[in-house]
């Protein structure tokens, strides 16, 4: 069920060798990163938890730059949108 989900999504299941966490370098980072946000928060209770993780995902996806996506977020790097074309001139 699990792999017929990603055929349908499109998406490639790669794995790891035991040990190895340099073979998936792009988690490696986004846990790392969510590490440092986790060792700054107050998290007095589970509603608080899950609200920074929703500000942290919006975050991390969209505001975020991606040195890995020259410099594009996820989401503009995912969309296909260009951080430095021009943009079209507007007629007033």
């Amino acid at each position: 069920m699990f792999r017929r989900g990603l055929k349908l999504l499109g998406i490639r299941h790669q794995l790891t060798d035991p040990g190895c966490p340099w073979q998936n370098g792009r988690i490696e980072r986004l846990f790392g990163t969510l590490k440092e946000k986790l060792d700054q928060w107050q998290v007095p209770n589970i509603a608080q938890l899950n609200c920074d993780l929703s500000t942290f995902r919006y975050w991390y996806n969209h505001v975020r730059p991606h040195q890995n996506h020259d410099g594009r977020t996820p989401a503009e790097a995912w969309s296909g949108v260009d951080p430095y074309a021009k943009l079209p001139k507007q007629e007033h």
